[in-house]
């Protein structure tokens, strides 16, 4: 039996923007992107994650998305060896940040924003050594 892991699926009115925020901040290329099903597709590569954006389509009915810690998929992780660096720039650009950088008791930083679409995005970096 053959698995693979084949994408995250962020909904979103904005697909373009969405992709082009990850794309800027973090390298993801956009793949591709086109009509589907009565909405839009945009489809990123992020460090290697396929990362499909779909607008809703014409008979879905959407709850309204959160970036708050809950059940269910909570959040994105990406991780970095210079979280300072990457929190200064996107705090500079202007995106929320959600909780500072704080240190957990093995050592590794982390620190949460919200991207586009109301999705909560970890940044990590592990401890040295």
């Amino acid at each position: 039996m053959g698995i693979t892991f084949d994408h995250v699926h962020i909904k979103t009115e904005q697909c373009r923007q969405a992709a082009e925020w990850f794309a800027e901040h973090f390298g993801a290329r956009i793949l591709y992107e086109r009509e589907q099903e009565g909405g839009r597709i945009v489809r990123i590569d992020l460090c290697g994650v396929p990362i499909n954006f779909t607008s809703r389509r014409t008979w879905e009915e959407l709850e309204p998305g959160s970036a708050d810690s809950r059940y269910g998929l909570e959040h994105i992780g990406i991780g970095t060896d210079d979280l300072e660096g990457v929190m200064s720039r996107l705090t500079a650009a202007g995106v929320e940040v959600l909780s500072p950088i704080r240190t957990t008791p093995r050592g590794s930083k982390m620190a949460f924003i919200r991207a586009p679409g109301d999705v909560r995005v970890e940044l990590f970096s592990e401890p040295p050594g």
